[in-house]
């Protein structure tokens, strides 16, 4: 099977030959769109995850009335959609087509290659996303001046599908980030809608939990129960070369013993879930103590539905973590590094009251201990909205 990264790379190749397809695209903004017809789509269409799947399944279960449809690249999502009743097609079947060319409305949390971008046409291209940005975004951080910037540049302005960042509309949970989101959407400057994510909505809500569908997420929520005390990491993705999180775990893994063996005397567990990018590498290469688990599933909230302390960084997820608790440890390890390379929008200090960036692993597990004993966390600055996303104009 291709790994995730693999996937990406060839939608950055694909990029180039939907140019070449250009009057594909033109006769697509010929096309009828039904506002019957809604498609929704998630991670370059390989897996059934965040905040569209989130929608996908309240907007289904509210029975609307209008054809909702997943479209999907990935045969095994295609199947396991299937089985539990749900309408699924893939992108380049005569129905996921069909669908991609009628639909008036396609949800996406990633970007427009979650669906083949030149089906979309007329299309109201509604971007949830996949995070509140708390890392720089968008043509800040992929264009800096180079012939190859400029060029690419010039392409996403004559042939704006082509562009990952490009939306008509954007989800935004939290008003005062508006500032931020137009910079990070500067080039198609969608429209911001305020609501509140699918995915959070799920993980405060006591809500149906059946369309848990995959078997490996439902055999790793079975073993957590095992746990008295469940924290779970997410640290985000590294661009840098050299400093990645699996470079990192290579360094600290006799620290990581000493910890599992603090976490056992607890009944406690350690889940750690990487990203993508970085999963396979770390899964398949480093040994890991028993109680330091790693979900082999992309979708991380129904994890975090079950986690009582996050340890996150850059990530946006703790954003959404926090309209569950406030229970979050910031463990920035390369600080400084991760600053200049990529940069944030705003410093984590500014952003949440009582917080303590932790810089070593040490000083990881000392608050870890100090965190587990006491009902006090950090305090966001920032309100959110709590409105839901299926009840906005666009969908009626």
């Amino acid at each position: 099977m291709k790994t995730y990264l693999a996937k990406v790379d060839k939608e950055r190749v694909n990029r180039y030959i939907r140019l070449l397809l250009f009057p594909v695209y033109l006769l697509s903004k010929l096309m009828p769109r039904s506002k019957n017809i809604i498609v929704f789509g998630s991670a370059h269409g390989f897996y059934f995850s965040d905040n569209s799947k989130y929608l996908f399944l309240e907007m289904h279960a509210r029975k609307t009335g209008k054809k909702l449809v997943w479209i999907t690249k990935n045969q095994d999502v295609f199947e396991k959609l299937t089985a539990f009743n749900l309408p699924v097609a893939k992108s380049l079947s005569p129905a996921g087509i069909w669908y991609q060319l009628r639909a008036a409305v396609c949800v996406y949390a990633y970007r427009l290659t979650d669906f083949e971008p030149l089906l979309l046409g007329r299309a109201k291209k509604f971007c949830l996303f996949h995070g509140i940005p708390l890392k720089l975004l968008g043509p800040e951080l992929d264009w800096h001046g180079s012939f190859k910037d400029k060029v690419n540049q010039l392409i996403s302005k004559i042939f704006p599908y082509t562009y990952f960042m490009h939306a008509d509309f954007i989800l935004n949970p939290m008003p005062d980030y508006d500032p931020y989101y137009k910079r990070a959407f500067s080039f198609s400057k969608p429209e911001i809608v305020h609501a509140s994510m699918p995915r959070v909505d799920y993980l405060v809500e006591d809500v149906d939990e059946s369309f848990v569908l995959d078997k490996p997420l439902n055999d790793f929520l079975e073993k957590l129960k095992a746990f008295d005390y469940i924290i779970s990491w997410l640290p985000t993705h590294r661009y840098q070369k050299g400093n990645s999180l699996h470079h990192h775990l290579q360094s600290i893994l006799p620290a990581l013993q000493h910890f599992s063996d603090f976490l056992r005397e607890r009944n406690a567990c350690l889940a750690l879930k990487p990203h993508p990018i970085e999963l396979e590498q770390i899964a398949a290469e480093l040994a890991l103590p028993e109680n330091v688990l790693i979900p082999a599933f992309s979708d991380p909230y129904p994890l975090l539905k079950r986690t009582d302390l996050l340890i996150s960084d850059y990530s946006s997820v703790v954003f959404d973590y926090y309209r569950k608790s406030n229970k979050i440890l910031f463990y920035c390890f390369d600080l400084e590094d991760y600053t200049r390379n990529v940069g944030l929008y705003e410093p984590i200090e500014s952003l949440f009251e009582g917080v303590e960036l932790i810089r070593t692993f040490a000083d990881l597990t000392a608050k870890v201990n100090v965190y587990m004993n006491t009902p006090e966390g950090c305090q966001l600055k920032y309100q959110t909205v709590e409105n839901k996303v299926a009840d906005l104009k666009i969908f009626q």
